[in-house]
Formats: C-alpha cells, structure tokens, sequence
C-alpha cells in the first residue's frame, strides 16, 4: 500500500472542519505544532503510527477513515495495526524470557 500524502492530508482537514475543530485546537488535541497540522493537511508531510492514533483520537475516527481506506475485501489498517503491535509486544516477551 502506498502512502498518499495529498489524499490523507485532505480527509484530516476535512474531518477537522465537519467535526468543527480548529486547527489550534486539533495541535492542541494531536499535541503537535499548528504547522505540523498545516503540513500533514498539505501533504508535506508524513505521519508515524503515534501521529496516527492521536489524530484518531483527536478526530474520533479510525485509521481506514484518515487513510482513506474504502475497500471492504481488504483486511483494515486497524487489524494490521493490532497484528503487528501483538507480534512486536510478543517478540518483546519472548526476548525478556530468554534473558531471565
């Protein structure tokens, strides 16, 4: 899957104005910087996973809605999210129980 900035920025900006939330106020809910907000509606630039789940939180959305994600077939970005952070919290353990 390819990452569209442009794209992904428009849905953000535009779930920031159909939810009425300025963009001082969703810097101040995302905890980034209001030029941060202005580069991510623009495209400029790309966002971490982190960034993702606060901008969910801040919008009250999921991650198929920021990302643009319409397709019903294809396992959601939230279920691929969930898969890896369990792998990843999996491969934390396993690798504490081999030092104990």
């Amino acid at each position: 899957m390819e990452y569209k900035g442009l794209e992904v920025g428009n849905t953000i900006k535009s779930l920031r104005i159909k939810k009425n939330v300025s963009v001082f106020e969703l810097a101040y809910r995302a905890k980034i910087s209001q030029s941060h907000v202005y580069q991510l509606e623009e495209g400029s630039n790309k966002m971490s996973i982190d960034l993702l789940y606060r901008l969910m939180d801040a919008l009250d959305t999921d991650a198929n809605t920021i990302l643009g994600i319409k397709e019903k077939d294809e396992e959601s970005v939230d279920e691929r999210l969930k898969e890896t952070l369990t792998e990843l919290f999996l491969r934390t353990i396993d690798g504490v129980e081999k030092i104990n």
